[in-house]
This record gives C-alpha cells, sequence and structure tokens, in this order.
C-alpha cells in the first residue's frame, strides 16, 4: 500500500505520461488521496485516476473484458469489423495499462457520463457498504484495523491490502471486465477531485 507522500513525489510524472493517450484531455484524481493530502504517511488502497476523455460513453462502454483480452489486440479494421471504435480500445488498453499505485481507472467521456474500468455497485451506498464489509474481513485476516496501517509494517500492510482486494474481487467476480457506468453526478465528482500534470 503506497502511502500519500509516495503517491505525491511522482504524481505529476504519472499524469505526464496519461496526457500522451490519445483522448485524453485532463488527468484527475480523487478520493482518498485528495482527502488526505496533509496526511504524508496515510497508507493508501489504490490511486483513483479519472480521466476526462474525448470518447463517448457508447463507444466505452461497448468494450468488454480485461486489458489482456484478444479484443485488445485487434487491428483497426478488424475493431471497426466488430463494430468497436479503434480509439475508445486504444484509450483504454493505455489507460488501464498504467497500474502505478494500484491504480483504479474512472473516465468521463464526452457526454459527461462518469464510468469505471472494471467492475462497481451501482452507487455510493452500496460501495460504501460493500467496502466496509471488505476492511472488517481484512482487519480479521491481517490482524490490523485499517487505521491503524499507518504504523503497521510494510508486510502488515501488504496482507491487508490483499485481503481487502480479495473480498471486493470476490463479490464482484460474476460481473465482466469493462467500462461500467457509475451514477455519481458529474459535476458532483469534479468538485472532489484535483487536476494534475497542468
Amino acid at each position: 500500500m503506497p502511502k500519500v507522500k509516495d503517491v505525491k513525489a511522482s504524481i505529476n510524472d504519472l499524469a505526464r505520461r496519461i496526457k500522451k493517450i490519445d483522448g485524453v484531455k485532463e488527468v484527475r484524481v480523487w478520493g482518498s488521496y485528495v482527502h488526505n493530502l496533509n496526511h504524508p504517511t496515510f497508507p493508501l488502497r489504490d490511486l483513483d485516476l479519472l480521466i476526462v476523455a474525448d470518447i463517448h460513453s457508447g463507444d466505452l462502454l461497448s468494450i468488454l473484458g480485461n486489458c489482456s483480452d484478444p479484443t485488445f489486440n485487434l487491428s483497426r479494421q478488424e475493431l471497426e469489423d466488430e463494430g468497436l471504435d479503434p480509439k475508445a480500445v486504444h484509450f483504454t488498453k493505455k489507460f488501464c495499462s498504467i497500474q502505478d499505485f494500484n491504480a483504479d481507472h474512472w473516465c468521463i467521456s464526452n457526454d459527461d457520463v462518469l464510468l469505471h474500468f472494471g467492475p462497481i455497485t451501482k452507487d455510493k451506498a452500496e460501495w460504501a457498504d460493500l467496502t466496509e464489509q471488505a476492511e472488517k474481513y481484512a482487519t480479521k485476516l491481517a490482524g490490523v484495523e485499517r487505521g491503524k496501517l499507518r504504523r503497521a509494517s510494510s508486510s502488515k500492510r501488504n496482507d491487508w491490502y490483499w485481503s481487502f482486494k480479495e473480498f471486493l474481487d470476490r463479490q464482484l467476480e460474476d460481473m465482466p471486465g469493462g467500462w461500467y457506468k457509475s451514477n455519481h453526478h458529474v459535476s458532483e465528482v469534479l468538485t472532489e477531485t484535483m487536476l494534475i500534470g497542468e
């Protein structure tokens, strides 16, 4: 689990790499990193990367599977023959290859839809409940509470993180990979984000 100070040290370099991807207009972060900027030793489960993209939500939602699936290696013509937008597929492949700091991939499409790459719950309350259950599970297995991870050893933090991730993965395992639409309001989400790599 990276700490806020670890992310802060290289966040602008990460943003520059992401900005090179065709279709990216802005790179933002949100979630626990933004909420804990003043707590340099706060351990992060993941880094919520939010791209404002020049791609329509329908083109992203039509992409199914994970970035290791054969679809992502088809030629431009083959993608078009399959009814997929090559720009959306290329954007997805490049963006999701960014794994720094356990990156969690979010996108605001050019028609103002918030999307997440990979399964998510329908609303914020359901997600909060699921993550609370995952935290309890991780605490039980790793033997350290979320609030005490800051002072825990690196191996304890890793045990906690992988237990947390395992719980979430099991809960969402029946849902296929690809982009999922979130019910969060884009205007509200943007107020909770921070622009990086200006």
